[in-house]
């Protein structure tokens, strides 16, 4: 393949305010750090051609890009074997089948904030994540319309937090956690959702990997016309005690994460 930008064994590079087209990759770096990918539009229109590919990257900043891909196996943003990277307020769009928004592939502890990620192929997720423990997802818009397209699906990865986010698959489950099965089997396990939307019957969670279902609470203590301050506790369903504070003069706790569900099988 063709690259429009090529970067290989480099540290420190920029890439900023550059139109790319017609490439087979938009930008390909190898084997960098400390690399920013800044407002950039990029579009890939062949097969397997991504529009910003990272392989072994680290502490690389893609913020503000604008990526289209239209080929099979095109994917906005394809990590891969890259760690602590941060991918924040992208625009991504693919039309392919099998091409995702952003693919984490054996990539752990980078953080995904505020993109909007739409795809409309079939078997194009919007994030996949496969393989990558410990990243952080947060803010982000994924839409999908194709077929078993997913908003985010999860594989053999373990520790994945995604907060404050809202998921929409009009044709296939919003949201998959799975593994794979071996030898030896490898599930999903610790994903934690916290704030994020999307409709509970899209929900798919295999036998032997895990999803926590989160959401912010707050609660307002009052006689029914004045606050009061109040010790309060909160307990789970089987009497255990998740939560103790004693409120202020406003009667108004904290802010907490109140567990919903933890979902470990289909």
């Amino acid at each position: 393949n063709d690259y429009g930008i090529n970067a290989v064994g480099v540290n420190g590079i920029v890439v900023d305010n550059l139109n790319i087209y017609d490439f087979g990759n938009g930008i390909y770096l190898d084997d960098v750090s400390n690399a920013e990918i800044v407002n950039n539009m990029i579009a890939a229109s062949g097969n397997i051609e991504h529009g910003i590919f990272l392989f072994s990257a680290s502490n690389t900043r893609i913020i503000s890009n604008t990526i289209t891909t239209s080929g099979t196996d095109s994917y906005g943003i394809y990590l891969t074997g890259s760690a602590s990277n941060t991918v924040s307020s992208n625009t991504i769009t693919t039309s392919g089948n099998t091409s995702y928004g952003v693919y984490l592939g054996v990539s752990p502890n980078n953080i995904l904030s505020s993109n909007t990620v739409t795809t409309s192929g079939t078997s194009s997720w919007g994030i996949h994540i496969s393989a990558a423990n410990n990243n952080n997802l947060s803010s982000n818009t994924i839409t999908t319309s194709g077929a078993d397209a997913s908003g985010i699906f999860i594989t053999s990865s373990f520790n994945n937090l995604v907060y404050d986010t809202n998921i929409s698959s009009l044709n296939s489950n919003d949201v998959r956690i799975e593994g794979v099965n071996g030898p030896p089997p490898i599930p999903s396990q610790n994903t934690t959702f916290l704030n994020v939307t999307y409709r509970l019957n899209n929900e798919s969670v295999e036998s032997g990997s895990t999803l926590t279902r989160q959401w912010y609470l707050t609660v307002n203590v009052n006689d029914g016309l004045n606050p009061l301050n109040a010790r309060l506790e909160i307990y789970n369903v089987n009497g255990k005690l998740t939560f103790s504070e004693q409120t202020g003069s406003d009667g108004i706790s904290t802010r907490f994460n109140a567990t919903q569900y933890i979902q470990n099988s289909v």
